[in-house]
């Protein structure tokens, strides 16, 4: 399956290699493009998850639509100052059917929304195409 987690933070990279390892197929988009580049090139997260080598099979990317190209499942784990932006970026790209999983942490300033909410507005989700996954703390 095509998997596509926005945000190569720590717990995004580990996803990512999990469901690499797995046997899926993986684009890991990162926001900042220089930070993608270094991820990409050197097969590891040096920022965030220093010492672990990233399989090759993951994509690596800093283009969300490339990234989300026909993608059956996106794993959202961006920071949540950073979700609803985002949210609103990837709709466009956000394949028909897709399964999202929302693994990032908090609640969103002002609103106090979970990010699952944040997720279900911007991305006019129906009910049930929208799971939560915590942890680690």
């Amino acid at each position: 399956m095509r998997i596509a987690v926005l945000g190569a933070g720590s717990w995004g990279t580990s996803l990512a290699i999990v469901l690499s390892e797995n046997g899926h197929d993986v684009a890991l988009w990162e926001f900042d493009a220089e930070h993608a580049t270094a991820i990409a090139r050197k097969r590891e997260n040096t920022k965030f998850l220093p010492g672990v080598t990233l399989p090759a099979s993951i994509e690596v990317t800093n283009d969300l639509g490339g990234a989300l190209r026909d993608a059956r499942m996106v794993v959202f784990v961006v920071p949540s100052h950073a979700t609803r932006e985002t949210a609103r970026r990837a709709a466009p790209f956000l394949p028909g059917g897709a399964f999202l999983v929302c693994a990032t942490k908090g609640l969103e300033e002002g609103t106090l929304a979970r990010m699952s909410e944040v997720l279900r507005d911007e991305l006019r989700l129906e009910p049930g195409r929208i799971v939560s996954l915590v942890g680690p703390s």
